[in-house]
């Protein structure tokens, strides 16, 4: 009987791939992370806002009469700064409001000296 030939297996060849070229891959940058929101600050008080407020300091440092406002504003007033000349230079008022009527001020008022401690004058602002 014939003895079956053993067939040895071929390398078989991959079709060369074609050369790669290098192309320039740009850097990728990591998403810039979004900036956070400023916090809120007091408002300047402009001559165009009208109504009636409750002026709780006077500094003669605008970094002091900004902290007051901004701790009023954590628990929700809204607080302006308004800018006015003295006889020294310059000072700085804290005033929370607007209200829309006095008696609504005297309240804001009460309730500021309850709350916080402070002593404030109600004032209108006429716009």
């Amino acid at each position: 009987a014939p003895i079956p030939a053993t067939v040895k297996p071929t390398a078989v060849q991959k079709p060369a791939e074609p050369e790669k070229t290098a192309v320039p891959v740009p850097e990728s940058k990591p998403d810039p992370e979004p900036e956070p929101e400023p916090a809120k600050q007091a408002q300047p008080a402009t001559e165009g806002l009208s109504g009636w407020y409750v002026q709780v300091g006077s500094f003669s440092q605008e970094l002091n009469a900004s902290g007051l406002g901004k701790r009023l504003e954590l628990p929700g007033y809204e607080t302006r700064l308004q800018k006015t000349t003295t006889k020294t230079g310059y000072a700085w008022r804290v005033m929370v409001g607007p209200a829309k009527t006095r008696g609504a001020a005297e309240k804001l008022r009460d309730r500021l000296a309850k709350d916080h401690q402070l002593k404030g004058i109600v004032i209108n602002n006429p716009g």
